[in-house]
C-alpha cells in the first residue's frame, strides 16, 4: 500500500506529521514506517505522498487506477446543466469505449482532486470559468468478466 524508498527519503518526518489516521509512525532508524497491521486503517488520502519533497512515498494509486487514459468533462460555471450535462457526455462515452473492447472506471476522487486542488487543475489547463464535472479512466482491461452480478431484488414502497 505505501512504500518508503529509504534511499530517497531525508526522514524529515513531513508524512509522518500529516498522515491523519497516524498509520505512518517513525521507526528507530527515524525513517517513516507503515506497519501492515495498520494498512486497514489507512485512508488512501496520499496525503503522505503529496507533502513529500523527494519522492520518496509510493502508494497504491486510489485516484486514477493506474489507468493510463482519463477523459475530464467540464462545463462553464454559468452553464444551465453544468452538473448534468459533464456526466451525459461521459456516458456515451462510456458506451462507446466499451464497444470497443475498453474497461472504464468514473472517478469521483479524480473530480473532488480536480475541484480541490490549485495545482493539480492547473495541470488541465481549463478555460477560464469552467469547472471540472466528471472524470472518466478508460484503458484495456486487466481482466474480463464472465457474467454479470445478480443482486437481492429489492422492494421498495411508493406512498
Amino acid at each position: 500500500m505505501i512504500h518508503i524508498d529509504k534511499s530517497r527519503c531525508t526522514a524529515c518526518g513531513a508524512c509522518v506529521r500529516d498522515c491523519v489516521v497516524h498509520v505512518l509512525t517513525k521507526g528507530d532508524d527515524g525513517f517513516p514506517v507503515f506497519r501492515k497491521e495498520n494498512e486497514r486503517f489507512c485512508l488512501n488520502c496520499q496525503h503522505c505522498l503529496a507533502v513529500c519533497a523527494r519522492g520518496a512515498v509510493t502508494c497504491n494509486d486510489v485516484v486514477f487506477r493506474n489507468a493510463p487514459c482519463m477523459v475530464v468533462a467540464s462545463t462553464p460555471k454559468n452553464a444551465p446543466c453544468r452538473e448534468a450535462d459533464p456526466w451525459i457526455a461521459l456516458s456515451y462515452f462510456d458506451l462507446l469505449a466499451r464497444a470497443n473492447g475498453l474497461g472504464t472506471c468514473w472517478s469521483g476522487f479524480a473530480v473532488h482532486a480536480f475541484k480541490s486542488m490549485r495545482g493539480v487543475r492547473r495541470a488541465l489547463n481549463l478555460p477560464r470559468g469552467y469547472e471540472v464535472g466528471a472524470v472518466l479512466l478508460f484503458g484495456v482491461p486487466a481482466v474480463k468478466y464472465a457474467r454479470v452480478p445478480h443482486p437481492r431484488p429489492m422492494s421498495v414502497d411508493i406512498q
